[in-house]
This record gives C-alpha cells, structure tokens and sequence, in this order.
C-alpha cells in the first residue's frame, strides 16, 4: 500500500514541479529556450537512460517458459489501433472542423504508457507487473511514427506530410536505445545469464525517477487556457481512453487466455496499460500538420486530470472484480 501511495503520489507532485519550474522561468528573457532545453534534457535523460536501463532488467528476469506473453505486443498494437478507430469513427459525422477532428485523433491514438502506464504498473503490480510492460509496448514507437503521424497529416496541411521510411524510424536513437534495453535484456535472458541482485533495487530508483523527470517536463508545458471551451467535447475522448479501449483490449486478452498464465499477471497488465491517458506526443503531430492545438491540448490534460478517478478505479478493480477471470 505504501509503494502504492508513494508512485501515485509522484504524478500530482511532478506536473507541480513542472509548472512551478515554468512560473520561475516566465521571469526569464529568453524563457522559451531555456524551457524547451530543461524539458528536453529531462526527456533525454529518460528516454537513454533510466527506461532502457529498466526496460533490460525487467525483460531479463521474464519467465521465458510462459510462451503466451508473447501475445502482449500483439495487445499492445490493438489498444492504439483500436483507439484511433473509435476516434475516427465518432467523429465522421460529427459537427467539427477537420483540424480539429486531427486532433481528436492524435489524442485518442497516442497513450501515455512510458511514464504514467510504467508507474501505475510499478505501484499497483510492483516489478513482477513492470518486466511485462517492455513487451506490451513493442511495437510502440512503429505505430505512432509509420501510422499515427501519416494518419494525422491527412486532416491537416500535406505539405508538412511525415515521409519517414520505417528503416529511418528504427534508426531515431531514442528508438533504437529504447528497443536496444528490451532486445538486450532478452538476450542474456535467452542466454540463462543470472540477473544480478542488485537489479530489483535498481529498478525500485529508476522507475519512479523516470516517471517523475517525465511528469516534470509534461508539467512544464501544460497550459489551462482552452480547458473551458472544450472541457464539454473532450468526454469523448474519456470515454475512449477508458471505457471502450480497457474493454475491447482486456476483453480480447481474456479470450485469448491471458487470465490463465502466471496467475492472471497478463490479463491485470493489459487491463492497467489499456488505461492509460494520452501521451504528449499527441501535440507533436498536432502542431506539425497545424491541426487544432488548442483542442489537443485540451483533451490531453482533461485525460491526464482523469486519473485522479482513473486510479482508483484501476485500484478497485483490480482487487474485486479482475480475480474473478483468474
């Protein structure tokens, strides 16, 4: 409970620090710089640090005899397929501008599972649950750069279209670092390598410090001003996030026997990362193809303020309702 109280306490806690940081900047001359170069060297130490570094630990202490997981990447893929469908087709007959039909769908497609999926996981499921999330977010960076950017581009300007090969995605070094943690930590697990002790208590540090640097810099481009005009609009995107992407995901991870391995482990991981808010890359593709920035940014804080019901849900659930299917 403790464990628990303390890694949901960090998401509240960093998007503080985040937007206390941009406060102090705001005094600043050149405050645009400076707050693009602290959000990015956090991003950067993250993202070729401390996740792969967790990511290959985690990966080398999986229960390789379980050849079912393999099936989690597979799930992952349908949870931002799935989210992205529900996305365009609520909003083909809807009464709104194609920019801002873009921008409901870079929200609903990109999820937020390095930072927020690995920390509720860490708190709810510990480090048993975390070694399964590297596998679930596979093929993660694929489909936002190959089908997420394309995709968006079409609702907004073609002259910005994304013509990235997938050699050139797979070649982004925080792909390749990413992927390399995973792939590595398979390696000397296949080869029957022991895990040094230290690892668990490494990744106790890494995890929530990752999670936290990550928070910080979301916190320190979070902006309130649209959330009124769009507060209304954005419950479709809630309700996508997490109510029918959770149900669909978790609904097809029990069929296919996910609830029957390692005592339900699989099934409490989909079920958790299925949940999980939109990622802030979404406004990557929302500002590159001039969608509606405003919107995207609205339905990416109202899914992050969700959590505060989210969680808890999660909590319950987990506890009282996902031992059932077990």
């Amino acid at each position: 409970m403790m464990r628990f109280l303390f890694s949901i306490a960090l998401i509240p806690l960093g998007l503080a620090v985040g937007l206390g940081i941009r406060n102090i900047i705001r005094t600043q001359k050149n405050k645009d710089a400076l707050t693009e170069k602290i959000r990015k060297t956090m991003q950067i130490v993250v993202l070729l640090f401390t996740n792969p570094v967790a990511f290959a630990g985690a990966v080398w202490a999986l229960p390789l005899e379980n050849l079912e997981i393999m099936i989690l990447p597979v799930l992952g893929f349908l949870a931002i397929a799935i989210s992205g469908v529900y996305s365009i087709v609520y909003t083909r007959n809807k009464k709104m501008t194609r920019p801002m039909r873009g921008s409901h769908f870079c929200v609903s497609f990109y999820t937020n599972i390095g930072s927020i999926g690995a920390l509720v996981i860490y708190a709810l499921l510990g480090e048993p649950g975390f070694i399964l999330l590297p596998f679930y977010k596979l093929v993660e960076p694929l489909m936002y750069f190959a089908v997420g950017f394309p995709v968006a581009s079409l609702f907004g300007e073609e002259k910005h279209k994304d013509k990235r090969s997938i050699l050139q995605i797979l070649k982004d070094p925080f792909v390749m670092v990413s992927m390399g943690g995973i792939f590595l930590g398979l390696l000397f697990n296949l080869l029957g390598l022991p895990r040094p002790a230290f690892y668990s208590g490494l990744n106790n540090i890494l995890v929530p410090l990752g999670s936290f640097l990550l928070l910080i810099s979301i916190g320190i481009a979070m902006h309130f001003q649209s959330i009124k005009k769009y507060a209304l609009s954005t419950t479709s995107i809630l309700t996508i996030k997490y109510i029918l992407v959770p149900l669909t995901v978790t609904t097809a991870a029990y069929i296919l026997g996910m609830g029957r391995i390692m005592n339900g482990l699989p099934l409490k991981v989909v079920f958790i990362l299925s949940s999980m808010p939109s990622g802030f890359m979404a406004i990557m593709p929302a500002s590159l193809y001039n969608l509606d920035l405003d919107y995207a940014n609205t339905g990416w804080l109202a899914s992050m303020i969700a959590l505060v019901v989210v969680v808890p849900w999660l909590y319950f659930c987990l506890n009282y309702i996902i031992p059932y299917l077990i």
